[in-house]
């Protein structure tokens, strides 16, 4: 899958039957300490529901230096005011493509509004490998469009301007007919006192409830990207005592115990 083809929609223009879209993008800024989450979502309810279909794009800033600059916002807007053209999807307050993320919502704290570029650095990724997308076990899919990506532009709040350079971050285009209940996901493109490069993303999903979880990893080492497989993603265990969670993973020859606080 080509990074086109990942960003792409799969219920396009038209298509009436229930389905969620959504693409977002993580950029943290180790040096400043500053991190931001974006998120376009588009939404078609059971036709007999009481729900419009729907847009939405929300947002949330962090600020580890300076916590009270904190703040977070979401808007939403009839489908029918997103328009997509050129391999652009455009919002009433923001745009994405495959390479830029733009956008601004009003927050408590003021005007929250960001212009980031992606630099990819590997091709896009699914989470779920193709055997269990054809065994029609997964109605959540998704993919990577740009893992492990390196990010630059800024983000304002009011008149305060972040810059971002040389920052970490992905973005992943997620959709289907039915929300996953059960998820765990981790994301971390650097760890401290770390002068080796390792990077890694764990998503834990529960599809059914008669399944185990799967836990796919992704990891990258001196620019190297591996992930595990579906053997291994059904013999890696999840423990889950919120909000710690510990993962027992395998990814090819690595054997990896990784806890976690959220």
């Amino acid at each position: 899958m080509d990074r086109l083809q990942a960003f792409t929609t799969q219920f396009p223009e038209g298509i009436t039957k229930p389905n969620f879209e959504i693409w977002f993008a993580v950029v943290i800024d180790s040096f400043s300490k500053k991190a931001i989450w974006v998120r376009y979502t588009k939404f078609t309810p059971v036709e007999k529901s009481n729900y419009n279909p729907s847009g939405m794009m929300w947002a949330s800033f962090f600020d580890a230096v300076t916590p009270d600059n904190h703040c977070y916002s979401a808007e939403s807007f009839m489908l029918s005011s997103l328009v997509s053209e050129d391999n652009t999807y455009k919002f009433p307050n923001g745009l994405i493509t495959p390479d830029k993320l733009t956008g601004f919502l009003e927050t408590p704290k003021g005007k929250l509004s960001w212009e980031l570029d992606l630099l990819h650095r590997f091709p896009p990724l699914k989470y779920a490998p193709k055997l269990l997308e054809n065994a029609g076990v997964a109605k959540t899919k998704a993919v990577i469009t740009s893992p492990f990506a390196k990010v630059k532009g800024k983000v304002k709040l009011d008149n305060k301007v972040f810059n971002f350079n040389n920052s970490d971050g992905l973005m992943t285009h997620i959709w289907g007919s039915q929300y996953i209940e059960e998820l765990y996901w981790i994301f971390v493109p650097k760890f401290d006192d770390d002068n080796e490069g390792w990077s890694l993303e764990i998503v834990s999903a529960k599809a059914r409830g008669f399944l185990p979880p799967f836990n796919f990893a992704i990891m990258v080492y001196n620019n190297n990207i591996s992930h595990n497989s579906v053997l291994e993603a059904i013999v890696s265990t999840t423990e889950v005592n919120y909000p710690e969670i510990e993962f027992n993973l395998k990814i090819k020859e690595y054997s990896l115990k990784v806890k976690c606080k959220l």
